[in-house]
């Protein structure tokens, strides 16, 4: 019989920082290249919307379980760490944009 090797919280949480961040650079491409698209400006804001929405679901879940890999203590690796440094950078970025455009 095959036993599955079971992936760490931590592991999932880096997983969803690079879909994360993929999802960003896509972004950033179809915000880059905006005026080849300017006939359908529907179609775009419907693609950043979608995009959006799956990238605040990535972040959401993502940072759950980086406090989940934090609260089991799980084993220390590169996928720990980078998980701890770059989702509170992210949340940050996250919270300075919120601020600057309420204002």
């Amino acid at each position: 019989m095959l036993k599955l090797k079971r992936s760490t919280y931590a592991t999932w949480s880096f997983r969803l920082l690079i879909y994360l961040i993929v999802i960003n650079i896509a972004s950033f491409f179809i915000v880059v290249n905006y005026d080849k698209f300017l006939t359908n400006t529907d179609e775009i804001l419907r693609i950043g919307r979608i995009l959006g929405i799956i990238g605040n679901v990535f972040f959401a879940v993502g940072l759950i379980c980086t406090v989940i890999s934090i609260v089991k203590k799980e084993k220390r690796n590169y996928l720990y760490f980078v998980s701890i440094i770059v989702y509170p950078i992210i949340l940050l970025l996250f919270l300075i944009n919120k601020i600057q455009y309420s204002l």
